[in-house]
């Protein structure tokens, strides 16, 4: 099989951009974030570009998982009752949905399947920013975003009419690099790219599983790649008696235990449900 060029990735990436509006949206919640100038009404307009974004953060905002006893009217409101940093929250979670609600024909993975792999990874890496005190909507959104690249190759394969297929037999990223050159990492760095994403969350996408090629990664890399080995192994907290996978050399050198990371599984296990939950509702 020739492999994909850049224009192939392109013209796939074209086909996703009807989510544009949305990650538009969320990049520029993050420069918002970031710019010590800014304030609450710089996001509540931004925001307001996406009118079914505006309703999924005020749907979730009033759902039972919140349980406000007084309706949240307004995106001004939300904001000022949850958080800055958690209707950014939201924003990725309604990002994800749009993101992850079509089959992944070229891997035979249903959506439901798509969505709780990076549900099951930001869940890990929300409860990660906490015990080590980073921050949680920066983690949390390299977590839902981490395999936004298998939407490019497998657009890339569905527009060249491709025979090949994942047959499971070998790894996702063996599978990807043996056939097109390069995994999803790649391909969401460059989908991100194109979306104007910062450059902490681009760099961290690109080599979130090749840490190792970094000089002095941060903790949010090396949480993410952590996290999606974890995650591989559990398949979304399907394992319920697994446990916590031992502790690495990274991790002692941050002080974190044993129990720490227990507590983290028991976490993150209940944030997954809860998600779940907040997209249901």
């Amino acid at each position: 099989m020739v492999k994909p060029t850049e224009q192939d990735l392109l013209k796939a990436i074209s086909k996703i951009d009807n989510l544009h509006a949305c990650a538009e949206v969320l990049a520029k919640a993050f420069d918002i974030l970031n710019d010590p100038d800014s304030n609450q009404m710089d996001l509540v307009e931004v925001i307001k570009t996406d009118t079914g974004l505006t309703s999924d953060i005020l749907r979730i905002s009033n759902s039972a998982f919140y349980g406000s006893s007084a309706e949240i009217s307004s995106l001004d409101d939300a904001i000022h009752r949850l958080g800055f940093r958690e209707v950014l929250k939201l924003i990725s979670i309604s990002m994800s949905k749009q993101l992850f609600r079509n089959r992944l024909h070229h891997y035979n993975m249903e959506a439901v399947d798509l969505w709780e792999e990076n549900a099951a990874v930001a869940a890990t890496m929300e409860n990660f920013s906490d015990l080590l005190d980073e921050d949680r909507s920066y983690f949390f959104t390299l977590g839902i975003l981490h395999s936004i690249g298998k939407l490019v190759i497998d657009q890339t394969l569905i527009d060249r009419q491709s025979p090949v297929f994942w047959d499971k037999e070998e790894s996702i990223v063996e599978w990807e690099t043996k056939n097109f050159g390069f995994d999803y990492s790649d391909a969401g760095h460059v989908l991100l790219t194109t979306w104007n994403f910062p450059q902490k969350i681009l760099a961290v996408i690109l080599n979130q599983l090749t840490p190792e090629r970094v000089y002095n990664p941060p903790n949010s890399l090396m949480c993410l790649n952590f996290s999606i080995r974890w995650s591989d192994r559990h398949k979304t907290f399907n394992l319920p008696d697994e446990e916590p996978p031992p502790l690495e050399n990274w991790l002692r050198e941050l002080e974190v235990t044993e129990q720490d990371l227990k507590e983290v599984q028991i976490k993150s296990q209940e944030t997954f449900e809860d998600l779940k939950k907040m997209v249901a509702s």
